[in-house]
């Protein structure tokens, strides 16, 4: 099983895929809905990382893969902070991850822009979900997928994305 996680400050994507392609499991994870007080950056981070550690541990997944940090984002910092308190948290329960540029996401994915992940995935896939975040989070266990199975059933393109990753590990 592999789990996808698209973090961010506001709506973190998390997605489990089975072996076999199938969703298992799909959120967004808003830390906080509704609230009347704004919550700070690392209360956002710990609200994140305890439900990603939560889902961790209850499905032990073979493989943790993350989009890596947007460097054109206007909101890095926040998205570095959050980030990190996440990765901190699956270092100390042992797991390890592996970390995805958003290129290579949309790459793999087969759109040129962020906007055109959206309709790739559903194309190729047939998955759809009303959270931007999730669908990334989608094509993330699907590269992770490729890392962890094999890139049998993978087009050039995504064969390329996984291929340029195991260099990297």
């Amino acid at each position: 099983m592999i789990l996808g996680l698209d973090i961010s400050t506001t709506s973190t994507g998390l997605l489990l895929l089975s072996p076999t392609g199938n969703v298992i499991f799909a959120e967004a994870i808003v830390p906080d809905p509704g609230r009347k007080k704004k919550l700070t950056v690392i209360e956002r981070g710990i609200i994140i990382a305890q439900r990603i550690a939560q889902i961790v541990q209850a499905r032990d997944p073979d493989r943790i893969v993350i989009e890596d940090y947007g460097f054109a984002s206007q909101s890095l910092a926040p998205q570095a902070e959050v980030k990190g308190i996440v990765l901190a948290v699956l270092h100390q329960m042992g797991r390890k991850w592996v970390l995805v540029s958003p290129n290579a996401l949309k790459k793999f994915a087969g759109g040129k822009q962020k906007e055109d992940v959206r309709l790739e995935v559903y194309k190729r896939w047939g998955f759809e979900h009303a959270s931007n975040d999730v669908v990334d989070a989608y094509v993330l266990a699907r590269i992770g997928s490729g890392l962890q199975y094999g890139t049998t059933k993978l087009t050039q393109p995504q064969q390329a994305v996984v291929a340029k990753i195991k260099e990297s590990l």
